[in-house]
C-alpha cells in the first residue's frame, strides 16, 4: 500500500543506501505499444497500457469486488502537494474524489459491497495545512527533499460512502495506523500500526529508535470492519507491514522487514496470528504480495535483479518451489493487484515521461505462470527456518576451501553478475552505480581488487573507493569465508551505488583491508593518496567485516568533533554494538590519514583475545555494513568535510583526575621518563608499558624530562585513550594507553 508498503528501511542521505521513492527512479523508456522488452514478459504480460496519466504521480490501484471500480492514491490537486484518493469508474472513465483534500493519504480499499471505502489520512492533524504549505513552498523552490515515508502518528483509517465527504475515524489511537485493507466478506480489516510503541512504557533505547525509526515497532493487526475488537497479530522487531487477505477471507499475506531494515520476505498466516509461514527466502526487498483470486499463488514485488529494477514475481502459496519472474521491465515495476478475474493486472511503474509512478495494466497469463511455478525448482532452503541467504549466497553452495585465491578477480565477477543476483552498472564510466574492478590499481603493492564507484572516466577520482586485500597463501584460502565477505561487500557498494553526482569533486575513502601486512599499509595510502590527488575529505579503514561476538570497536573518533555525533545519530536504528576510542590504531590506515591531518576512523570487530582481527571467525555483520553505509552517506551528502581535531584536544573525553599507574625513576639520567615499574593490571601495565622503558611522547606532546611528563598528565581526562611512545631496546614503541581514574 503505496511508498510505505515499499521498501523504506532507511535512507543514506544522498546516497541512496535503498531506494526510498521507488515511483521517482529513473529508467530507460519503454515502448509502450508492447510493453515488453524480451520474451519473458511476452510470456506472461500483454496488451501493456498506462491507465492514469493525471498530477505528478499516482499509484496503489485496487478494485471493487465486481471489477468495475479501482480506488487509487494520486498527487494531483494544486493545493495539496500530498497524495490524496480518488475512485476510478472502470467503465465511464469518470474519475470521484473519496478523501477530504487535506492532509495526506494512503492505502485504500473498496468495501465488498461496492459503496463504501477506507484510507488512513492525517486530515484531522492541526498541522495539516501548515504542513501542505510548506511542502507546496519547497517544492517552488526548487528545494524538494528525496520522498521518503515519514509513518506519521497521527494516520487514522477512516471509513467512508464514496462521494459522500463523511467520514468515520475506526482507530482513534495514537500512531500510525494505516495500511489497510477489508477482508473479502467484508468482516474484517487487517491493517499496520506501532500503536504500541506510544502507550508501553519503552527503553531509554526504545524511545530513540522511536524518534528516529518509527516504522521499527510497525506490526500486523486485525479489527472488525466497524473499528471493534482489536487484536495485534505479530509482535517481532522490524517492520511488518502491506497485509492484504486471502480469497476465502482466511489468511493473511504480509512483509516482514529484518530488525536492521536491510531485508523484506513474503509471509502468511491466519487471521488469527497462528501458522506465521514464510514464502520467500530471497535475500532482498520483497513486499507487495497480494493473493491471485485462485488462492493457489501470490504475486509480488522484488529488487533482487537490482536496486533500481524492481520487477514482479510470482510463489506459490506454500513457498514450495522458488519464485518465478514474470516481469522484465525497465525501471520500476511494483504494487501488483490482480483483477478480480486473474485474467489482468494493475501495478505501478515509472515508465512515464517524468519517470514518477502512474498505474499501469495488462492482460496476465494465469496458465503460464502455474506451468511456470509447476516446473520451477524446490527452494533449496526451508523458508520457514528465516535464513539469512545475503550470508548464504541464495542457498548455493561455496567451492572448496582448497580453490585458489589467484582467480578472485574472476570468483568476483561471477558473483557480481549471477542471474539470482544484483547486477550493477560495469560499463558506463561516470554513472550512478559503476563498479570497476581491477588487480593492482595504483601500485604493485598487495593483490586487490577495487569498487570505483561513480568513477569519472579517465580518472581516478571516484567518490569511494573500496578496496579489498585477500593476502594469504593458497593453502590457507577459505572460498566459504571469502564469498561471504564478497558478498558483504557487494551489498555494501550497492548501499552506496547511487552516489550524489554534486559531491564528486570530493574523495573519501573506505579501506576494507584483509590480512594486509602492516609495512605495506604506509606505501600502499600514499601511493593511492597520490593517485587521487592528495584531496581527501575523511578515510575510513574497515579491517574486516566478520566478528564472532558480534561487537565492533571504532578508534579514531576523536580526529574530528563529527564523529561522535554522527556515529550516535547513525547507529541508534542499526543497534550495532559498539565502543569507541579516541585514536585510530597506531597500525591503521586510518592513524595513516591522520598523520596527514585527514579525519580517520578504523572500525574492526571485537575478537577473542589471542585471535587476529583480519581472521576472525563468524558471520559477515549485516549490521555492520549497514552502519558503515550510513556513516559513509551522510559524509558523502554533507557538503562540508568533517572538521579535523588533533587527538591532543579530546573535547569530548570523560572528566576525572587522570592516573596511569607508573613508577618513574626520578634519578635516571635520559632523555625522556625512564619507568622502573607499572603497577599490576594498571591503565599503563594493560595498555603494554613495561618497566624499563622510556616515555618519548604522550599523544602529541613530545617528553624529555619529569616535570613535562607531569605536565603532560595534567592535560589528561580520565576515560580518554592516548598514544604514548617509548624506547625499547633502542626501538621507538608506539602504545595505546586509557586513562585510569585516581581514587580519592
Amino acid at each position: 500500500m503505496t511508498q510505505n508498503r515499499m521498501i523504506d528501511g532507511w535512507t543514506l542521505a544522498g546516497a541512496a543506501a535503498f531506494v526510498c521513492l521507488l515511483l521517482m527512479t529513473t529508467i530507460a523508456y519503454a515502448d509502450d505499444s508492447t510493453g515488453t522488452t524480451n520474451d519473458e514478459s511476452v510470456q506472461y504480460l500483454s496488451n501493456i497500457r498506462q491507465v492514469t496519466f493525471e498530477g505528478l504521480r499516482s499509484g496503489e490501484g485496487y478494485f471493487s469486488a465486481d471489477g468495475s471500480k479501482m480506488i487509487f492514491q494520486s498527487e494531483r490537486d494544486p493545493a495539496n502537494p500530498f497524495y490524496q484518493i480518488f475512485v476510478l469508474d472502470l467503465n465511464t472513465g469518470n474519475t470521484t474524489p473519496v478523501s477530504p483534500g487535506m492532509g495526506k493519504t494512503t492505502c485504500a480499499w473498496i468495501h465488498p459491497d461496492g459503496v463504501h471505502a477506507l484510507f488512513a489520512s492525517t486530515h484531522e492533524d492541526p498541522k495539516s495545512l501548515a504542513l501542505q504549505k510548506e511542502e507546496l513552498e519547497h517544492r517552488a523552490a526548487g528545494t524538494t527533499k528525496r520522498y521518503a515515508w515519514d509513518y506519521d502518528e497521527h494516520y487514522e483509517i477512516y471509513a467512508t460512502k464514496i462521494g459522500s465527504k463523511e467520514y468515520t475515524n475506526l482507530t482513534k489511537t495514537r500512531g500510525y495506523d494505516a495500511e489497510g485493507s477489508y477482508s473479502p466478506d467484508g468482516k474484517w480489516i487487517a491493517f499496520s500500526s506501532n500503536r504500541h510503541a506510544y502507550s508501553e512504557n519503552l527503553s531509554k533505547t526504545d524511545r530513540h529508535i522511536l524518534a528516529n525509526d518509527a516504522k521499527y515497532f510497525l506490526d500486523i493487526y486485525i479489527m472488525k470492519s466497524d473499528g471493534s475488537d482489536v487484536k495485534r497479530l505479530t509482535n517481532i522487531a522490524g517492520y511488518d507491514g502491506g497485509p492484504f487477505f486471502s480469497p476465502n477471507s482466511k489468511r493473511i499475506c504480509w512483509r516482514r522487514f529484518t530488525p536492521d531494515g536491510n531485508v523484506a520476505e513474503i509471509w502468511t498466516m491466519n487471521i488469527d496470528g497462528s501458522d506465521q509461514k514464510q514464502l520467500t527466502n530471497l535475500g532482498g526487498m520483497s513486499w507487495a504480495p497480494y493473493y491471485h483470486p485462485s488462492g493457489d499463488y501470490l504475486i509480488f514485488t522484488t529488487d533482487i535483479n537490482g536496486r533500481s529494477n524492481f520487477e514482479l514475481y510470482v510463489v506459490d502459496v506454500e513457498g514450495k518451489h522458488e519464485p518465478v519472474r514474470v516481469s522484465n521491465l525497465p525501471g520500476f515495476d511494483g504494487l501488483p493487484v490482480f483483477f478480480p478475474d486473474g485474467k489482468r493486472l494493475a501495478w505501478t511503474a515509472n515508465r512515464t515521461e517524468n519517470k514518477k509512478g502512474q498505474i499501469f495494466f495488462a492482460d496476465f497469463d494465469d496458465a503460464a505462470a502455474r506451468k511456470a511455478l509447476s516446473m520451477s525448482p524446490l527452494q533449496k532452503q526451508d523458508p520457514a527456518k528465516g535464513a539469512d541467504v545475503a550470508q548464504t549466497d541464495h542457498g548455493q553452495s561455496s567451492q572448496s576451501a582448497s580453490e585458489s585465491p589467484s582467480n578472485l578477480r574472476d570468483r568476483a565477477l561471477a558473483l557480481l553478475n549471477k542471474t539470482d543476483g544484483h547486477r550493477w552498472n560495469s560499463v558506463n564510466p561516470g554513472q550512478s552505480g559503476y563498479v570497476e574492478f581491477e588487480t593492482d590499481p595504483y601500485s604493485k603493492i598487495g593483490s586487490f581488487f577495487q569498487f570505483a564507484l561513480g568513477q569519472t572516466e579517465g580518472t581516478n577520482q571516484s567518490l569511494v573507493h573500496v578496496l579489498y586485500d585477500w593476502e594469504i597463501p593458497d593453502a590457507e584460502f577459505d572460498s566459504t569465508k571469502f564469498e561471504a565477505e564478497l558478498s558483504g561487500l557487494l551489498k555494501l557498494a550497492e548501499y552506496l551505488s547511487n552516489a550524489p553526482t554534486e559531491q564528486q569533486t570530493r574523495t573519501l575513502l573506505l579501506h576494507i583491508m584483509i590480512n594486509v601486512p602492516e609495512a605495506k599499509r604506509q606505501d600502499l595510502f600514499n601511493s593511492i593518496l597520490k593517485a587521487v590527488g592528495g584531496k581527501l575529505a575523511a578515510s575510513v579503514d574497515v579491517r574486516g567485516l566478520r566478528s564472532p561476538s558480534g561487537r565492533f570497536t571504532i578508534e579514531g573518533v576523536g580526529t574530528s568533533p563529527r564523529w561522535s555525533k554522527l556515529i550516535e545519530r547513525l547507529n541508534i536504528a542499526v543497534g550495532l554494538p559498539l565502543k569507541t576510542n579516541n585514536t585510530p590504531l597506531p597500525n591503521s590506515w586510518a592513524y595513516r590519514a591522520y598523520e596527514k591531518n585527514v579525519p580517520a576512523i578504523s572500525i574492526s570487530p571485537d575478537q577473542p583475545q589471542g585471535e587476529a582481527t583480519d581472521q576472525a571467525n563468524g558471520e559477515v555483520n549485516q549490521r555492520a555494513i549497514q552502519l558503515i553505509a550510513r556513516i559513509l552517506g551522510s559524509l558523502m551528502a554533507d557538503p562540508d568535510a568533517p572538521p579535523f581535531t588533533p587527538i591532543t584536544e579530546r573535547a569530548d573525553a570523560a572528566k576525572g583526575r587522570p592516573y596511569l599507574g607508573t613508577e618513574p625513576d626520578y634519578r635516571a639520567q635520559v632523555e625522556g621518563v625512564l619507568l622502573k615499574g607499572v603497577k599490576e593490571n594498571g591503565p599503563a601495565h594493560l595498555g603494554g608499558m613495561r618497566a624499563g622503558d622510556v616515555i618519548v611522547q604522550i599523544a602529541d606532546t613530545p617528553i624529555t624530562n619529569v616535570q613535562g611528563y607531569a605536565d603532560a598528565l595534567d592535560k589528561l581526562s580520565a576515560g580518554e585513550t592516548i598514544l604514548v611512545v617509548v624506547m625499547r631496546d633502542g626501538e621507538r614503541v608506539l602504545l595505546r594507553v586509557t586513562v585510569g581514574e585516581r581514587e580519592q
